[in-house]
This record gives structure tokens, sequence and C-alpha cells, in this order.
């Protein structure tokens, strides 16, 4: 695990040979980008989309994926994902709290194995079904 830097939020780094995944450091949590075969981020990357919300809070998007608490409850689950997380390297992988959570459960465990056991899913999604499903829809879209 190491650390760098990604729209300007610090980040830890989980990868192998195939996937690199960037969690959020410095906010979250949030997993702001997944590359495969060291390819396009294929999360959203939104580091300046910002609203404010009705108490004068501002609520900011930045990108990928948001943890959050499940089942979801308003306003909790919604509250703003602004402040640092603490991420506690493990022989498996990681453990990631914010720091209301610091008495419960992990928000995100991460570990090697369960990355390398998605990998084949993922990559058949992306290189088999994805393509053939758009081909499917440009094929119905040709013949009108």
């Amino acid at each position: 695990m190491r650390s760098d830097k990604f729209l300007g939020i610090e980040c830890i780094v989980l990868e192998n040979q195939f996937l690199e995944l960037l969690v959020t450091q410095s906010v979250g949590p949030r997993v702001i980008s997944l590359r495969l075969d060291g390819g396009d981020n294929l999360f959203a990357e939104l580091p300046d989309e910002v609203i404010e919300r009705p108490k004068g809070e501002s609520f900011r998007f930045y990108g990928g994926h948001r943890l959050w608490h499940a089942p979801e409850s308003f306003p909790h689950t919604y509250a703003p994902d602004n402040q640092p997380v603490h991420i506690m390297e493990t022989a498996a992988g990681c453990v990631i709290r914010q720091d209301v959570e610091a008495n419960q459960r992990p928000v995100l465990a991460a570990t090697r194995s369960a990355v390398e056991e998605k990998q084949e899913e993922l990559r058949t999604l992306l290189e088999v079904e994805i393509p053939k499903t758009l081909k499917g829809i440009n094929a119905a879209a040709a013949e009108g």
C-alpha cells in the first residue's frame, strides 16, 4: 500500500498487476479511481462540483464511489464526507474508518484476495459483456 495524490486529494493505492484502486484519505470514505490494466479511470472525476446545502454547509461530489451506511437513513447517510479518514494497513489489505465510526465496524475492508476473486468477473464485463451490449444497441439503431 502506498500513498498518492489524485485530483488534489490524498489517497492510498491498492493495486495488483491488473487493477489499481485509489481510496481517498484526506476526505471520504470514497473510492475515487478504478483503473483496469493501466487504463482510464472508470469512475466520474468531479473535483469542482459543489452544491450549497440548506444549513450552509457545502457538499462536494469529488467523483468516484462514495461509501456509506446501509440501510440508508436521512440525514446521516447524506452527511458531507469532507473530513479525513483513518486507514490502517492489514496483512490482507486495509481498514478504513471515519472519525464518527471510530468505535464501530469498518466502513470498508479491502483485501487482495477479494480483489483478485473479482478480477476475472470484471475483465469479462469490460471486455465481453459491455461491448456485446453496445454492438446490439448499435445494430438496433442502424435498423431504425
